[in-house]
């Protein structure tokens, strides 16, 4: 399967350490739909459209356009697929106040366990389209190739009304 990611190179967390695009560093600072603080994962989508969508609903507001793009190849067979009648079972069981408990308790115990190298879990921005968690400290990380990582601009209309 082939992953996309898009990120912000010119962050300090990421400017001040080699740059590892499967290194799940970020995943260290806060929480995520799937992990808990300190958990460290990658996120990335499955196709290049729904990374840049999941990217935009977190852009700050003095966010650079200039963004990186990287492409990974994941060997499906260690792909562990998450029904969207499960998240919704996890979303309906979380606390009212913490909506997000149930998908980050999941990704938890699935890194804990070491279940899979990565999980493909249907997006909450666009349901029909795929988002693709890498367990970074799975041993078998080193199956996932990098393609390709270059250097993007986003379209300043991307921006409007913001």
């Amino acid at each position: 399967m082939r992953a996309w990611r898009i990120f912000n190179h010119l962050h300090a967390r990421a400017a001040g350490k080699e740059l590892d695009p499967l290194g799940g560093h970020e995943s260290s600072y806060a929480a995520g739909r799937w992990h808990h603080r300190g958990t460290r994962v990658v996120y990335a989508s499955s196709s290049t459209g729904l990374a840049l969508l999941e990217v935009l609903v977190h852009l700050e507001v003095d966010s650079p356009n200039e963004q990186t793009l990287a492409a990974f190849d994941i060997p499906d067979d260690v792909i562990e697929r998450v029904a969207p009648e499960t998240v919704e079972a996890l979303v309906r069981e979380s606390p009212r106040d913490d909506p997000q408990r149930g998908t980050r308790d999941f990704g938890a115990a699935w890194v804990r366990e070491g279940r899979s190298l990565a999980l493909l879990t249907p997006s909450v921005i666009v349901p029909h389209d795929c988002n693709v968690v890498i367990n970074a400290s799975h041993p078998g990380v080193d199956e996932v190739r990098l393609v390709s990582c270059e250097v993007v601009m986003l379209d300043e209309r991307l921006r409007r009304g913001r």
